[in-house]
């Protein structure tokens, strides 16, 4: 069974409960008003742009010549990481988002 999920400039109610920009992100699915929310990780990308579970960001050694690599971000043992070894706090402000792992 499923619940009924409205959504509205990145607000949603949820069975009553509204959750507003910051604590999710609402990736649409295959199936119309079918929708996943991710969890905020409390930074910004180089550009402002919040990550999310499930971003893919691009970490760059030197952003003027793109060196750098590409990473998922995931929830791993309670700390948000980029890929296996690098703690967002870390990494995030030498970061861009490229996609999401949905994409």
């Amino acid at each position: 069974m499923w619940n009924r999920l409205t959504s509205k400039n990145k607000q949603i109610t949820f069975n009553g409960v509204a959750f507003e920009m910051g604590f999710g992100e609402l990736v649409e699915h295959a199936k119309e008003n079918q929708f996943k929310l991710l969890q905020y990780s409390g930074y910004k990308d180089m550009n402002g742009k919040e990550i999310y579970d499930g971003h893919i960001i691009r970490i760059f050694d030197d952003v003027d010549s793109d060196d750098g690599w590409n990473e998922d971000v995931s929830m791993h043992m309670g700390a948000f990481m980029a890929g296996d070894e690098n703690f967002i706090g870390n990494v995030h402000f030498r970061s861009r988002i490229i996609g999401t792992i949905f994409d």
